[in-house]
């Protein structure tokens, strides 16, 4: 028998009819493994009076271990704000204010820094550096290369003087690389930069030059 496109469409239409109150007749109905709800002790209530599980009692003779107690927490001793020399948060850090800062850091921890410069730049700025610690070993840190990047210069004096501050108040760590090492800072590589930068003739002259 050949059953043709329109007999199949009229088969399947017919199992549906026949099945479709089977399905209908069985949907909501729970299974029969589930009991119904019991509105006397499933209340939220009644939930929360379930008492906790009970720790058995050690038996005797039996030795309990305590948890061992937890240290202290020993906050890191840090400046009180406003006590820092250098401003972190400074968003116009100037040549000038860069000049103002390292020689209030070499008042401020005398014997520990030394100040110097190591040329000029085209429009006549000393090109400043400071030396910390007294290691044979060297290293550097260069902050302000391109112009309008000055807050390099910020981070770069920041931790010149984090470091300074550490080793005053007898921090190991800085203390045991301060004699390991001897820092070299160059705050502001580019205080022509910065300067044309800051004000506005960067539109003129590229600063990063």
């Amino acid at each position: 028998m050949i059953v043709t496109p329109k007999k199949r469409f009229a088969i399947v239409i017919a199992a549906v009819l026949l099945l479709l109150p089977l399905v209908l007749s069985g949907c909501g109905k729970p299974p029969d493994d589930i009991a119904p709800p019991n509105a006397a002790t499933d209340t939220p209530a009644a939930l929360d009076a379930v008492p906790a599980a009970e720790e058995e009692p050690a038996a005797a003779g039996e030795i309990v271990e305590e948890p061992p107690d937890e240290p202290p927490f020993q906050a890191i001793a840090e400046p009180e704000l406003g006590t820092e020399l250098v401003d972190e948060y400074s968003y116009h850090y100037s040549p000038e204010v860069l000049e103002t800062d390292l020689r209030e850091l070499a008042d401020t921890y005398k014997g520990q820094i030394e100040l110097g410069t190591y040329g000029t730049t085209v429009r006549g700025r000393d090109l400043h550096y400071a030396v910390i610690g007294l290691g044979s070993k060297a290293i550097v840190f260069t902050g302000g290369i391109h112009g309008r990047e000055y807050l390099a210069s910020v981070a770069t004096m920041n931790v010149l003087e984090e470091l300074l501050r550490k080793q005053k108040t007898g921090d190991p760590e800085a203390s045991a690389v301060l004699a390991e090492y001897k820092v070299y800072f160059l705050p502001s590589a580019n205080p022509d930069g910065a300067a044309i930068s800051q004000s506005g003739e960067i539109t003129k002259i590229k600063a990063n030059a």
